[in-house]
């Protein structure tokens, strides 16, 4: 009776972590006859990849995934008898800050003449942003230096990654300036 004794594995609470970060469960089993011990964890999630050493088992969520993924873990004897038990991984979202741009033109060295003359509009473009967790809105900030007097405005919530600015807008600020 006693040869037919299969392992015994520990129940293991529910698991919370934050999306990007990994966690490493002690697995407890033990075996009434001393016999070695294997372990085996599968997820039921493909974006919750699971590992195991010796018997600590890995949990290490695909970047920026988040949800909920069942785990299994299993204990195996030399005689193959085994046990099992399965716990619950919870992956909170986090929101990741958006991926760097750059101003394509003109560039900060650019210089551009503006005239009340021509009504030109001036393409400002730049390389898009990535945010995994929402669309991504551009704040366009504009300031003209003007013999010592800055003017400033700001363009919000542009979906694009081109804004055109009316050089003509600038120009008449210049030159109300000029007339005082």
């Amino acid at each position: 009776n006693a040869l037919i004794t299969p392992p015994a594995i520990e129940h293991i609470q529910d698991k919370e972590i934050f999306e990007d970060e990994q966690l490493s469960v002690n697995i407890v089993a033990s075996s009434e006859l001393g016999l070695n011990l294997s372990f085996y964890a599968e997820s039921d999630v493909l974006l919750l990849p699971l590992s195991m050493e010796e018997n600590t088992l890995h949990i290490e969520p695909q970047s920026n995934w988040n949800g909920e993924a069942t785990v299994s873990v299993f204990v195996f004897d030399t005689n193959g008898l085994h046990d099992s038990t399965s716990f619950d991984v919870t992956v909170l979202p986090i929101n990741d800050s958006p991926t760097n741009f750059e101003l394509i033109y003109p560039t900060v060295l650019d210089t551009i003449p503006v005239s009340v003359d021509t009504d030109e509009t001036i393409p400002f473009t730049w390389g898009r942003s990535m945010d995994v967790d929402s669309e991504v809105l551009y704040k366009l900030t504009i300031t003209l230096n003007y013999f010592g007097t800055s003017y400033t405005n700001e363009y919000e919530n542009i979906a694009d990654t081109t804004y055109g600015v009316s050089a003509y807008e600038y120009a008449i600020r210049s030159e109300e300036h000029t007339s005082e």
